[in-house]
């Protein structure tokens, strides 16, 4: 084999392995910044408690940026109020994040909520709050600068048809 055949063959076979590189490395998660990751708490916590509660939420949908899950949800939260007739007080959320990845444009999101509420307005004293303890898993991504709930599934979700609808949505 002459010279200019071998450097040829060196130079294809580097741009290759960079190739090769790029392409593991930008389909691997990646961990999100502090700054970033505050931000997307922010969103996550107003989506869940304005939109995405066990009792069914608003359908305000201000930060989801997915007609598909608007209308998931819109047919969920009205499935929840059909069922949960009385009215919430005292309504309070503790969020417990897992690790926030960034995969491309996608930001996944594990949180596990505990809601807690009651039935009337006063907490009296021998009637506990009652509580819910749901897990859930939302896809966010940045479009003209803001971050948007593209898809989200609760677990267990009273007014699903058990479908996940992550995997409905393509995220899963």
């Amino acid at each position: 084999m002459n010279l200019g055949k071998k450097k040829t063959l060196i130079i294809v076979s580097i741009i290759l392995c960079l190739g090769i590189i790029y392409f593991v490395y930008a389909n691997f998660e990646k961990s999100v910044d502090a700054s970033e990751e505050k931000i997307i708490k922010s969103e996550v916590e107003e989506f869940i408690k304005t939109d995405y509660r066990f009792d069914g939420g608003d359908n305000k949908f201000s930060n989801v940026g997915n007609e598909k899950l608007k209308k998931e949800l819109t047919a969920i939260n009205n499935e929840k109020k059909k069922y949960i007739t009385k009215k919430i007080y005292n309504h309070k959320f503790r969020f417990d994040y897992k690790e926030i990845t960034r995969k491309k444009d996608i930001y996944i999101v594990p949180v596990n909520v505990l809601e807690s509420y009651t039935f009337t307005p006063k907490i009296e004293k021998n009637i506990e709050p009652s509580s819910s303890y749901l897990e859930y898993e939302i896809f966010l991504e940045k479009k003209d600068g803001k971050y948007k709930i593209m898809s989200a599934y609760m677990l267990p979700d009273a007014g699903s048809n058990e479908e996940n609808i992550n995997e409905k949505l393509g995220y899963k």
